[in-house]
């Protein structure tokens, strides 16, 4: 048989499934070989098949920034808790047990990728301590950092809150914005020059925004779309539910 008449793992049937692509919710049966679905609608046949009765279908939600400390749980817990509700990948910045733990924090986490079945992908923490103020196991240098890229479960850098350091070109802040393509921002109130100045350093995304105006002004200038698209396509290329 070529490969597109070979039978499915199991043959969902009667489900309203989202498309993602379109925004509709579609009412058809779909395919699965594998763990991935293969094809929708009629005419595949498989060696299980079940019948939803217009149960809603939906993928698996990512949560594109968590810091999983601030929910007061374990890894293991805080998987056990979010998959009933449909996430399956997260997005950690592992900021506040680095804070804590140094290093030691951010092998916990990738550590915690392997053991559940919750897909936790991390942003490297750029800023601990996050003000000189702040008393933290160690000082996360890029020295420090650069190890963990090329890691299955490292995307990038995580939020850049040194936004002054990032303005001034700090050589420790350059050398981190360095080891990688994917950095995320984080610049609440930065608009005009000093934005664009921001931006061009590589810094594509923000998720601090809270004001309409400043939001409208990120978006016109591409903040949030080209690091966003280049994350999500490294989601898809590491996560095991892809």
């Amino acid at each position: 048989m070529t490969t597109w008449e070979e039978s499915a793992d199991v043959v969902f049937k009667n489900g309203i499934m989202f498309n993602p692509y379109t925004c509709e919710w579609v009412y058809e049966d779909f395919a699965v070989r594998n763990g991935i679905i293969i094809g929708t609608g009629p005419g595949y046949t498989g060696k299980e098949e079940v019948d939803l009765k217009s149960s809603y279908v939906c993928p698996g939600f990512i949560d594109a920034h968590v810091h999983i400390e601030s929910s007061l749980l374990t890894p293991y817990e805080y998987a056990r808790l979010v998959m009933k509700h449909g996430t399956t990948t997260v997005i950690a910045d592992p900021h506040e047990i680095a804070n804590v733990s140094g290093t030691a924090g951010i092998e916990y986490m990738l550590q915690a990728h392997a053991d559940q079945p919750l897909d936790i992908m991390v942003m490297l923490p750029s800023c601990v301590p996050a003000t000189p103020l702040d008393e933290c196991a160690m000082t996360l240098t890029a020295d420090l950092l650069r190890p963990f890229i090329g890691k299955n479960e490292v995307l990038g850098l995580g939020e850049m809150m040194n936004v002054p350091g990032v303005l001034s070109k700090d050589p420790l802040v350059m050398d981190k914005l360095t080891m990688t393509p994917i950095r995320d921002g984080h610049a609440p109130f930065l608009t005009g020059p000093m934005l664009d100045q921001y931006i061009t350093t590589g810094l594509q995304s923000d998720h601090e925004t809270t004001v309409l105006n400043e939001g409208k002004e990120k978006l016109q200038k591409g903040c949030s779309s080209l690091s966003g698209k280049a994350r999500l396509n490294e989601i898809c290329r590491r996560s095991s539910l892809w």
